[in-house]
């Protein structure tokens, strides 16, 4: 597996975008991890991918989502036709002087994030030119080239939020309350260090139950089944994609004792830790 990061010094340090079509994609890529956003306009394709260990079977006119940090395995798929589009989240959240803005498309960082996006022809071509005027403006790079590459990039990003919340029934609407998007990157970023709502919710300087009735509000859950989730997440990753035992990923996480890892594990996917990693090590 790569680890990939952008590299910043190829259009300079406003310029954090690029795309690439198939003629240009590095082929040899097959599972990786990237430090930055990916988005793929997927117009003819056959097979299926692995996003964070979950396997998505892909047809044509469909588009691919990954956030930084995400495992992506496209060994089985063969893409004929698409465009790729790497961006740094930084590229937009200076620009609108946010630093959670990238926070608020629910198809990176929402509880139902990365699913693959399939559209209807008419739906997709929209989407997919779009995708061609990015990539033909960065082949044509003017002196405003960064404004258009931003509004561009911002309008899509929009328009991709309203098919993704129509299609996996949210609302579909960009996240805006600052607490909530602080709560998804603290989610994200911090899940070793803060494992209670009392916690999150002591970082974010409100209250325990308002911090639920936020929760509720826009992902229909509990704080405790995000936190409850993202740990799940994180721990197989750790069991898959490292050497480090079982007390030492129950440690790193913040249990006390191997045997609560133990049982928090089976309770959230009905099998140990140890099960687990032998199931994808054969």
């Amino acid at each position: 597996m790569q680890n990939l990061r952008f590299n910043k010094d190829k259009y300079g340090k406003e310029i954090l975008i690029d795309t690439a079509d198939m003629a240009e994609f590095n082929s040899s890529l097959k599972i990786a991890r990237p430090s930055f956003y990916i988005i793929v306009a997927i117009k003819h394709a056959i097979g299926k991918v692995e996003i964070d260990m979950e396997t998505y079977y892909i047809s044509d006119n469909t588009l691919l989502f990954i956030a930084p940090g995400t495992r992506v395995n496209i060994e089985k798929l063969n893409i004929i036709e698409a465009i790729w589009l790497f961006f740094e989240g930084e590229f937009l959240d200076f620009f609108f002087q946010d630093k959670f803005f990238t926070f608020k498309f629910n198809f990176f960082h929402g509880p139902k994030a990365l699913i693959p996006l399939p559209l209807t022809g008419v739906d997709f071509e929209d989407i997919h030119n779009l995708f061609r005027q990015i990539h033909s403006e960065k082949r044509a790079f003017k002196e405003d080239s960064h404004h258009f590459l931003r509004s561009s990039l911002y309008l899509l990003l929009i328009k991709l939020n309203r098919h993704y919340g129509t299609t996996f029934y949210s609302e579909g609407n960009v996240i805006s309350d600052g607490r909530v998007l602080q709560f998804k990157q603290l989610l994200e970023k911090n899940i070793k260090e803060l494992k209670t709502v009392q916690e999150f919710a002591d970082k974010l300087g409100i209250s325990k139950t308002y911090l639920n009735k936020l929760c509720q509000l826009h992902f229909s859950k509990p704080c405790s089944d995000l936190i409850a989730e993202r740990t799940v997440l994180e721990t197989k990753q750790s069991l898959i994609y490292s050497s480090a035992d079982i007390a030492e990923i129950a440690y790193d996480y913040g249990f006390s004792e191997p045997s609560n890892f133990i049982r928090f594990f089976k309770k959230h996917t009905n099998t140990t830790p140890s099960a687990f990693r032998k199931e994808f090590s054969n």
